[in-house]
């Protein structure tokens, strides 16, 4: 990685977990000057304390912060609003698991990109050096995910739902392919695990976006984020 920045990135680091935060602090204090951490936070209050006092140029965020004294989570996701208002130039959130549903949340919420901690340091070096350069980073994988967040975010067109029925099998159909864990397969290999063929699962498809307004599966996912599965006939 390049040595010779015009101006060191300041960074504010976010984890519940004290020996994540050491060692994020030592891989990114070893790439001075061109980037340093300037400061760590555990709890909520701390981090906006310290962004509001460091004005920090990236926060790194974790997306879980443990839980609170009633054993309620506490989520990074909430708290980024918070952060941006406070003087955090930008917000790249951390994670130890792939959640589709929690990466849309991230990005609505104004988040540059989410980058899985279990990457390499080379991998969340330069996503910090690409959210700071004014850029957004996420997976390829995770790519059209985002894209259809933002487009939600900016106003994108939208079903109404509750009133919209959809047939029994194309709820089945539905409930299937938005789930987390299947977000992110081919239509091959769903059509294969719905036994049916992929000209079939097209078909299903076509008349769903038509009936809701979507545009392909991430867009689906979505509306039932939003609204829920839409009643059958």
């Amino acid at each position: 990685m390049s040595n010779s920045p015009t101006n060191t990135i300041r960074i504010l680091l976010v984890d519940d977990h004290w020996s994540v935060m050491e060692g994020l602090e030592k891989l990114i204090n070893g790439e001075r000057p061109l980037m340093e951490v300037v400061g760590q936070a555990s709890t909520p209050e701390d981090a906006v304390q310290k962004a509001r006092e460091l004005r920090p140029d990236l926060v790194l965020l974790d997306i879980d912060l443990g839980v609170d004294q009633q054993g309620k989570d506490i989520s990074g996701v909430n708290l980024l609003p918070e952060l941006l208002r406070e003087g955090a130039a930008q917000v790249l959130m951390l994670t130890g698991i792939r959640d589709p549903e929690k990466q849309t949340q991230c990005i609505r919420n104004g988040a540059r990109g989410v980058v899985n901690k279990l990457e390499k340091g080379a991998t969340i070096l330069t996503a910090i050096e690409k959210v700071h350069g004014g850029k957004r980073w996420h997976s390829e994988v995770d790519e059209v995910i985002m894209e259809a967040a933002l487009h939600e975010k900016k106003g994108g067109t939208e079903s109404e739902g509750g009133e919209i029925k959809v047939t029994p099998k194309e709820r089945e159909v539905i409930a299937f392919v938005t789930t987390s864990e299947n977000l992110q397969l081919t239509n091959e290999q769903l059509a294969g695990l719905m036994n049916m063929s992929r000209h079939t699962l097209k078909n299903h498809f076509t008349s769903i976006h038509d009936k809701l307004d979507t545009k392909n599966r991430y867009d689906l996912f979505l509306y039932v984020t939003k609204h829920g599965l839409p009643p059958s006939d």
